[in-house]
């Protein structure tokens, strides 16, 4: 893949993450209900998930549902 689709994909990707969201929810209810320190654990696992995900698409994954997305119809 080119650099500069990476490069898309990276600030595209960042833009995302840090965008209020589903994420950004559950860190904010988990550090109402279980205080600021909490949320680290939480922040790891939500970073972790997504490098998992990072990953899955850099093995191509994300081609292989493409092709195989008619079997979901």
């Amino acid at each position: 893949m080119d650099l500069s689709l990476w490069f898309i994909f990276c600030v595209a990707y960042i833009g995302i993450t840090f965008s209020p969201g589903p994420n950004v929810l559950i860190v904010l209810g988990h550090a109402a209900k279980y205080g600021f320190r909490s949320i680290f654990i939480t922040i790891a696992g939500n970073l972790l998930t997504q490098l998992a995900i990072i990953i899955a698409i850099g093995f191509g994954v994300g081609s292989l549902l493409t092709v195989g997305s008619p079997a979901y119809i």
